[in-house]
């Protein structure tokens, strides 16, 4: 065969039936033949550095889409390199399908080339582990594990592949059947619905991540009903934030309290695919009284898992939930009073001022009293309503999930209860090959850039038009902050100084630095092309400096030997009054 012909393969035919275009992977000894199926079909491949962030490639990929990639990795390290961006697929519902070569054979034999009990080791973090050991069983492998991954909640699921099998030729089985995972919601709860909310004056929506394909059902919904909605970051921009009925993301930092106000007003609080994690209820402080609640989810384990009782916990998949609900449109509309458009933009006003109010100590650029937020605020004027918007985990998040406005679903993509370091920039490159058309931009910390600044490599080489934001101030900024407020002193969080263009420029992509004009900086950067990073240097505002400067000051007097000398004596005291 020439290296320019391709066949579809028994592993691509499979792939091919469910749709998925695109694996993450490495190829190692132990996948050679999972990789020549790759080279020998029209799938593509993508070469990351790491297994790890194939991993978050695929779950960027999803969550920008709603459509699962594959990741490929050998059964020894590769495999575990990529444990942690499965479990944070798992946390963050994010469906991909994990291709692994078997072991080599000699099962008889001890301390076999890379061998592992991976089943074992994998089994609280994917959903399934399905195995194909000859040629006909990788379709009903493949196929099965699409619809274990995208029913319910959506997850990883792993797939252990006979080596030779991946380039055995196509054998015609059950795969043709059709790939259904939707749950329809049961006749009685739509008519118990129906009954729970006419009964109702005010009505709120809590939208999370499962709700992400019902975006226009939802916004009818709420219209109809004059319903405030608020989500779960994960499902940030079902309802565009700039909407009169979006209360933005009033379950995160700042605005919970809110959110709990505004729920004791409503009779009925209608909860569509959120899983009530601690993220997604800003750390369970979400109040919901349980007689108001009705929890509608695609995940029975959700709805049962106990973290908020309902009334009426429905399991179906909002698209379905909706479709039927608004059958009975003129019934709701007829009962339901709802909120004024005046008293939506106040509580909208008060959850932004709360937001505006939340970072006490915010950064500011170098060389000036700017707040970071203003870059923030820049991009949002420049991006376009499609733009999708990915971080890692630390200060940066805080500060884009606080100011960004997203415009639509899938918008905003956070790691979420896992916050895993190294996230933003491998998802983003997910989300951009998910989505071509779409503007990407990866907002990440240094600590973040340090994890994954060579992905930067695997952006250029497959020619992706990519936005990278660097906010810069030399730590570990989260973790430094609560060691502040904690303890008064940091430790082992600062991240030294590198010089990010070198490393930026020797990838091959563009770096460009904030100027004086923040607006005309971040313009300049949105109308450049491939990969391209913008550094914000950042440093303490006066009001975290000084806090610091008192906390080593209030150090150094206990410490002093004047301090030591009398802590000494009035031990010594109060030893001789307890023997007294």
């Amino acid at each position: 065969m020439s290296n320019g012909s391709r066949t579809k393969g028994a592993l691509a035919s499979a792939l091919g039936h469910i749709g998925i275009n695109t694996v993450f992977g490495i190829p190692g000894t132990q996948n050679l033949e999972l990789f020549e199926a790759l080279r020998r079909s029209e799938i593509r491949t993508i070469l990351p550095t790491t297994e790890t962030a194939a991993a978050f490639m695929a779950n960027g990929y999803f969550r920008a889409s709603g459509r699962p990639a594959a990741i490929a990795t050998i059964p020894g390290p590769g495999f575990l390199y990529a444990l942690t961006g499965l479990a944070e697929a798992r946390h963050d519902s994010a469906a991909l399908i994990h291709l692994v070569s078997a072991p080599d054979g000699h099962p008889d034999k001890k301390f076999r080339l890379q061998a592992l009990d991976l089943r074992d080791i994998a089994a609280p973090i994917v959903k399934g582990w399905l195995t194909a050991s000859d040629a006909s069983e990788i379709a009903d492998a493949i196929a099965d594990a699409y619809v274990m991954s995208m029913s319910g909640e959506p997850g990883p699921v792993v797939v252990e592949i006979a080596r030779q099998a991946c380039l055995a030729e196509p054998i015609a089985t059950a795969t043709e059947r059709p790939l259904v995972f939707a749950a329809d919601p049961d006749p009685s709860s739509i008519a118990k619905s129906v009954a729970k909310i006419t009964t109702a004056r005010r009505l709120a929506i809590l939208a999370g991540q499962g709700a992400s394909g019902a975006s226009k059902a939802l916004m009818e919904l709420a219209e109809l009903l004059q319903a405030p909605v608020v989500t779960t970051c994960s499902g940030r921009g079902v309802v565009p934030e700039s909407h009169r009925l979006s209360i933005d993301a009033g379950v995160g930092a700042g605005g919970v309290g809110l959110v709990n106000d505004l729920f004791k007003e409503c009779d009925v609080v209608l909860a569509i695919g959120c899983k009530f994690s601690h993220n997604g209820t800003s750390g369970f402080e979400l109040v919901i009284d349980e007689n108001k609640l009705i929890h509608v989810d695609a995940s029975k384990g959700t709805l049962s898992s106990g973290n908020y009782r309902a009334n009426m916990a429905i399991f179906s998949d909002a698209q379905a939930f909706l479709e039927h609900l608004l059958k009975h449109k003129h019934d709701l509309a007829s009962s339901v009073t709802g909120f004024s458009d005046g008293e939506l933009a106040k509580w909208k006003n008060r959850v932004r001022q709360s937001q505006a109010d939340y970072f006490k100590f915010e950064p500011v650029l170098s060389g000036g009293d700017i707040k970071v937020s203003e870059v923030i605020l820049a991009l949002n004027e420049t991006l376009s309503d499609r733009a999708c918007i990915l971080t890692d985990s630390g200060m940066h998040q805080n500060l884009t999930r606080n100011y960004v406005r997203v415009q639509r679903p899938r918008g905003l993509i956070t790691p979420s209860d896992l916050q895993s370091t190294g996230f933003g920039l491998p998802a983003a490159i997910g989300a951009k090959l998910a989505c071509p058309d779409d503007r990407v931009v990866a907002v990440i910390g240094d600590g973040s850039f340090a994890s994954t600044a060579m992905e930067i490599t695997t952006a250029r080489r497959d020619g992706l038009d990519l936005m990278i934001v660097l906010i810069n101030d030399g730590k570990l900024g989260s973790i430094r902050m609560q060691q502040l407020t904690r303890f008064g002193r940091e430790h082992a969080v600062s991240t030294g100084c590198c010089d990010c263009r070198s490393i930026v420029e020797s990838c091959g992509a563009e770096y460009m630095s904030l100027g004086t004009d923040i607006a005309e900086s971040v313009q300049r950067f949105a109308a450049a092309s491939g990969v391209r990073l913008l550094e914000v240097r950042t440093c303490d505002s006066p009001k975290l400096g000084g806090m610091v400067n008192k906390s080593i000051l209030r150090e150094k007097v206990l410490d002093s030997p004047v301090a030591v000398a009398a802590k000494k004596t009035r031990a010594i005291v109060n030893s001789k009054r307890k023997r007294s």
